[in-house]
């Protein structure tokens, strides 16, 4: 599954941000709370509800909950780097995308 940035959500910093508060929140997500929880990180909370109520995002989702069936993945966060599964420690996955660039030169 590949990391995107959500509707409204303009840097890094902020997916990043909004994403963990969404992890954090997971509980008692709804298309306010969504916008609630942009707004928190600087984010349109109008786009993001808009989307939400919407459900702009629903074949993104299905299609990367698909893939991770397809995949075997059993939970999250689950990595893969070069079609492999790897641990989801920064030094794992360092080593990982290092080996994978060294291995394509």
């Amino acid at each position: 599954v590949e990391v995107r940035p959500g509707p409204g959500v303009r840097s890094d910093d902020a997916f990043f941000a909004y994403a963990d508060l969404l992890f954090e929140n997971q509980g008692s997500l709804e298309p306010n709370a969504y916008a609630a929880l942009a707004e928190e990180v600087g984010a349109d909370p109008s786009t993001v509800k808009t989307a939400a109520v919407d459900r702009e995002y629903d074949p993104t989702i299905e299609a990367d909950r698909n893939r991770g069936i397809d995949a075997e993945v059993e939970g999250t966060p689950t990595a893969f780097v070069d079609g492999e599964v790897v641990e989801t420690t920064t030094e794992a996955l360092t080593d990982a995308i290092d080996a994978a660039v060294s291995d394509s030169t």
